[in-house]
């Protein structure tokens, strides 16, 4: 008989019992971020993290530790990874035996999905979408828009995007899902004595030459309220929505601006530019996640949703939406 066999009447299939639990912990070890591996599963993250924390209990070890880009794998995790790799090609190769096919498309069939993005997100998020998206949801078929969901909806007659991007300062809109909270950065050229300073009080743009978005943007208007709140006046020369050209502004002619830190990455390392976070708790910047009631219940979003979230949590744990020694020496 086979050793397999001997041993047969001693197994009780304790931590193997749920195989489950195994994918899910290759799912997280490959990915390396709990919100993608959901994603990968079809499964909403809570669900993921209790499967997770199960599987931990059963092993009796911390299988995952958590770092700056998301959970990397602990001692006891990178011991048992082999194997549970190994259990799951046998899985497989079982269920194959039988005539049955354990792979399954992630996305059972072809679905369009609108998504609307600002610019300056649209180059942080839209090649790691798309790599994500070809990769585990090839069955979806993305349709961005370089606009934010505002400006989308301003257009009649066009088609509204199913998932939107979009900044919100000070708050975020009832059902809106927040993928990253940030501070404004008042951004200044380079040499500035002013964004020198890692942070700067509001009281510091008292008649400071600023150059702002129009009244009507979420930025603005929340500038607004605490200027007029704690008495500070500023100077605006010229308004500009487009983030290119308020850091144009910046650069040439030496006024300052407010923008979050990801948007001005690339010229302070570069040293054209410098910033100081403004030390205001009341005016945060999220980055927001909207979807319709009427399709967030679809694969496509719930991928889509889920991979989003994912790179942002990937891109905090670079330092990209906070970065406390901006432009300085």
């Amino acid at each position: 008989m086979s050793e397999v066999v001997d041993r047969l009447h001693e197994m009780s299939f304790g931590v193997t019992a749920n195989l489950h639990k195994w994918h899910a912990f290759v799912a997280v070890t490959e990915l390396g971020n709990l919100t993608r591996a959901a994603s990968l599963l079809d499964l909403d993250q809570s669900v993921l993290s209790r499967r997770i924390n199960s599987l931990e209990r059963d092993c009796n070890a911390r299988l995952f530790v958590r770092n700056g880009r998301g959970v990397a794998l602990s001692e006891a995790g990178a011991r048992i990874l082999p194997h549970a790799r190994q259990l799951l090609r046998h899985v497989i190769e079982l269920e194959q035996a039988v005539g049955r096919d354990p792979v399954r498309p992630a996305t059972p069939r072809s679905e369009e999905i609108g998504l609307a993005l600002p610019l300056a997100l649209s180059v942080l998020l839209l090649q790691p979408l798309v790599q994500h998206v070809r990769r585990y949801h090839p069955g979806i078929r993305l349709k961005v828009m370089d606009e934010t969901s505002e400006s989308a909806a301003a257009v009649p007659g066009q088609a509204q995007p199913a998932l939107s991007v979009a900044y919100r300062w000070g708050g975020a809109h009832a059902g809106d899902r927040v993928l990253a909270r940030m501070q404004p950065y008042v951004v200044g050229p380079r040499g500035d004595a002013l964004t020198r300073q890692a942070s700067i009080p509001l009281g510091a743009l008292h008649r400071r030459p600023l150059a702002l978005p129009g009244v009507r943007s979420g930025m603005r208007m929340a500038l607004d309220r605490l200027l007029r709140r704690d008495g500070v006046e500023v100077q605006l020369p010229v308004e500009a929505e487009a983030a290119v050209t308020l850091k144009r502004l910046v650069e040439r002619h030496g006024l300052h601006t407010i923008l979050p830190l990801h948007v001005v990455m690339a010229e302070i390392r570069d040293g054209r530019l410098q910033a100081a976070r403004l030390d205001v708790a009341e005016m945060p910047c999220l980055i927001s996640l909207a979807c319709p009631d009427a399709i967030a219940s679809k694969p496509a979003a719930i991928h889509v949703g889920n991979a989003l979230a994912g790179i942002v949590e990937d891109l905090a744990g670079q330092g990209m939406w906070q970065w406390e020694s901006a432009g300085k020496p």
